[in-house]
């Protein structure tokens, strides 16, 4: 687990916005590129910042025997990772500067654990040159927003605790007890997962505390959760082979729509408003 800080001035702007994205799949055969390129370019053009929590690759190489398929390889090169790096950097070279934060996901830790290198590691290297600064996360991260006011001591911090995910999510209830357990762990201002490709604002959670005034006073808890950007299911033409496609009979639970979230965080008055919402 990392903790990692980013710095905003509100001393002339007070209105800021963040775009949340995971489990792109860039070097996924079945990836939706199209819509994810228009996605980023959105966000790159509209928000503050870009954060990134993991899945950014799939790295299905051939000696992943529980996904790889012939079907579904991605190059023809026998340097077939450091191929789909390079892809995934240029792909993402032209928002680099805006990218923050990448974290890791259950594929890159795949590769890791096989193959000896890390792709999140290489592709914060290799975005560098493109004029990013993108901080290398963990599978769990805490991520702190500080809004500082010009050269004064007016602080106001948002604290957001950035996780991949956890398993692959129950069939009937989606992975929505995951919030209960995430709630009663970790302490911040929202939460956030991905990795089972559903999409979700949770408002379940609470917590109650008295206050330096001693008045007691009740705080939701939130969560959200970001889809995924790769084709489940495969479309064929009743004449085509059949090609194994491994979350088409395995994911055993339907997926969003492809998607991301935005935090929109106002410094109005004495106070910090957010607000959360899914595109």
């Amino acid at each position: 687990m990392k903790a990692h800080e980013f710095i905003y001035d509100y001393s002339e702007k007070r209105d800021f916005s963040f775009a949340l994205f995971s489990d792109l799949h860039v070097d996924a055969k079945h990836c939706q590129r199209d819509k994810l390129q228009k996605a980023l370019e959105e966000a790159y053009q509209e928000r503050d910042a870009i954060f990134l929590n993991g899945d950014v690759f799939s790295c299905l190489m051939p000696k992943d025997y529980k996904r790889f398929t012939l079907a579904h390889t991605f190059g023809d090169r026998d340097d077939i990772l450091d191929y789909m790096i390079d892809y995934v950097a240029e792909f993402l070279s032209p928002y680099a500067d805006k990218i923050k934060i990448i974290g890791m996901g259950n594929h890159e830790s795949s590769a890791l654990k096989f193959h000896g290198t890390n792709p999140i590691a290489r592709l914060c290297r290799q975005l560098k040159d493109s004029g990013g600064d993108a901080k290398f996360g963990d599978y769990q991260n805490f991520i702190r927003l500080k809004f500082r006011h010009g050269d004064n001591d007016s602080v106001r911090a948002y604290n957001i605790w950035m996780c991949h995910g956890m398993g692959a999510g129950a069939k009937r209830s989606r992975g929505a007890l995951e919030w209960d357990l995430v709630y009663s762990r970790f302490d911040a201002d929202l939460y956030w997962m991905g990795h089972n490709h559903q999409s979700e604002i949770d408002n379940s959670g609470s917590y109650t505390r008295i206050n330096r005034a001693l008045q007691i006073v009740t705080k939701p808890k939130r969560g959200i959760r970001t889809p995924a950007w790769e084709e489940t299911i495969s479309v064929r033409e009743p004449e085509d082979p059949y090609d194994i496609k491994y979350g088409e009979e395995r994911h055993g639970l339907p997926v969003a729509l492809p998607g991301y979230g935005v935090l929109e965080i106002s410094l109005a008055g004495d106070g910090l408003k957010d607000r959360l919402y899914l595109i």
